[in-house]
């Protein structure tokens, strides 16, 4: 039996006891799956990833002598095709935004109390490859909530794209399927947010018959940041679930990790009715798998 190769992650840190201590922590649980390599310093960066070649950089910004934003350029400049994956680590939380935009594979702000087994799991989804669930969220990149609910989401283990819009929507769909649509009713758009859920139903169904090849539905969750009640507009325009005003971000995650926990039966239904039919027998009479309905939708 062929083994596998290990994956080559290399933590790069000014703190030596932090790397070292995430050294141990990686070989203590991941043993077999990676191989771990340190660099205290700055000087060989570009000339030990070119000869390591490592499948996963765990980039700590806080080096004195540079830039944050010039280390992480030296570091992508050593991988142009983006192959090696990029995880940073610093503890100015406000960088987020700044990295985010320049396609940084994952970000963690290094804040006490920290939380060593979300960076496992994150190290875990990039250096293994892992495909990460993708959530799309219509509403103001400036909006009172969205910075929160993307860092929350991204804990739970989401990738969110933050979509301004109809038109980025028709534009980001053809390329990312997400796993669920959280949408804030009040966007500005051209259009209003009760057309946008119509319009947005029916691509999502087009797609599913023609692309996708899907009997999932994908759930469209909708939210507002006024005092407006719009719960029948949206659930008359087929949204699946409507919040209300957020003042804060609870309600609307408790929701996400719901759907998700009736997605995720609802899939195991359906590929056991794929057994069933491979194998001639399934029943007549089919029980309902819709999800929704049975959280009263």
């Amino acid at each position: 039996m062929e083994l596998k190769s290990k994956k080559k992650i290399l933590i790069i840190d000014s703190d030596a006891i932090f790397s070292k201590t995430l050294d141990r922590f990686l070989r203590d649980k991941r043993e077999s799956q990676y191989d771990v390599f340190t660099l205290n310093e700055t000087d060989h960066i570009i000339k030990t990833i070119k000869e390591m070649n490592p499948d996963l950089v765990v980039l700590e910004l806080a080096f004195a002598n540079i830039s944050a934003l010039d280390l992480y350029k030296r570091v992508r400049s050593c991988d142009p095709e983006k192959k090696m994956k990029i995880l940073i680590l610093t503890k100015r939380a406000e960088l987020e935004d700044i990295f985010e935009g320049m396609e940084a594979d994952s970000f963690i702000a290094k804040t006490a109390p920290f939380d060593v087994n979300y960076l496992l799991r994150e190290i875990d989804m990039l250096a293994l490859n892992k495909k990460i669930p993708v959530i799309y969220l219509l509403d103001n990149p400036n909006g009172p909530f969205t910075k929160d609910i993307r860092r929350k989401l991204r804990k739970q283990g989401y990738r969110t794209l933050v979509i301004e819009g109809l038109g980025a929507f028709m534009t980001n769909i053809m390329d990312v399927k997400p796993t669920m649509i959280l949408m804030e009713y009040d966007l500005k758009d051209i259009v209003t947010g009760q057309y946008m859920i119509k319009k947005i139903k029916e691509i999502v169904l087009q797609l599913n018959k023609t692309i996708w090849n899907s009997e999932m539905r994908l759930p469209i969750i909708v939210f507002t940041i006024t005092d407006a009640n719009y719960k029948a507009e949206s659930l008359t325009a087929g949204a699946d679930f409507y919040i209300g005003k957020l003042t804060g971000t609870a309600p609307l995650l408790e929701k996400v990790s719901e759907v998700q926990e009736t997605m995720d039966e609802r899939l195991k239904e359906l590929r056991m009715r794929k057994i069933m039919q491979v194998e001639g027998s399934e029943p007549k009479d089919k029980p309902s798998i819709d999800g929704f309905k049975v959280l009263g939708l």
